[in-house]
């Protein structure tokens, strides 16, 4: 979006232009090349100044609001990494109620072990997928009480196993918060992060979501 729908050849004073002290200083290099930007707005209009180029250029607004302003935007998010191909079993836990459901994978086919009724293999496909590459959306404070927040104990843990039983990952949900999302911990770092709340529309947060979610209904008995 970055172009030029006006110029100023022969520029004011820099901070009508709202450029002395810019919303946004960009510098991008490229080997020994480098291109320092600053885009500021006033007024109603929004421009871009280029080092070393004395016009002023008139940008779109969204050059400018595109650019995220916050530290978390360029931070690396992945909460939780599997290699779908690897998962041979998902435990799911419910801690608070003392519940523990096993998925087993029997070639393209998903088990409820040791007996029950049949998966659902798409959801439980898609359980996966959310899980494979998980990104988060905020992250916790450092100093956080786990027990706060709704991690100890967890709502709901979730460990992906290969086929000869040794652990790929686990992931620990606590209690979703309307703006914040599920706090989420995760085997693969030290880190409490913040995950969307859909992540509960294929991950189940209780024994009555995952019975919905993820199994089939068994046939009622034929009548008499």
């Amino acid at each position: 979006l970055a172009r030029a729908s006006g110029f100023e050849d022969e520029p004011r004073a820099r901070d009508e232009y709202g450029l002395e002290r810019p919303e946004v200083e960009l510098v991008a290099r490229a080997g020994v090349a480098e291109e320092r930007l600053r885009l500021g707005s006033r007024d109603g209009g929004h421009w871009l100044e280029r080092a070393g180029d004395p016009v002023i250029l008139a940008v779109n607004e969204r050059v400018s609001s595109a650019i995220p302003r916050e530290f978390f935007a360029y931070r690396e998010k992945r909460v939780l990494t599997l290699d779908v191909e690897q998962v041979h079993a998902l435990e799911i836990e419910f801690p608070r109620e003392a519940q523990t459901k096993r998925l087993v994978r029997e070639g393209e086919v998903w088990r409820l072990g040791p007996t029950g009724p049949e998966p659902k293999p798409l959801e439980v496909e898609d359980l996966l997928y959310a899980l494979a590459a998980l990104d988060a959306t905020g992250l916790e404070s450092a100093t956080v009480e786990r027990k706060s927040i709704g991690l100890d104990p967890a709502l709901a843990v979730i460990r992906a196993q290969d086929a000869s039983g040794g652990s790929l990952g686990e992931l620990s949900l606590g209690d979703p918060h309307p703006e914040l999302g599920l706090p989420a911990l995760s085997s693969q770092g030290p880190r409490v992060w913040r995950v969307s709340n859909d992540l509960g529309r294929e991950v189940p947060l209780s024994p009555g979501a995952f019975v919905n979610l993820l199994l089939q209904s068994e046939p009622a008995p034929a009548s008499p």
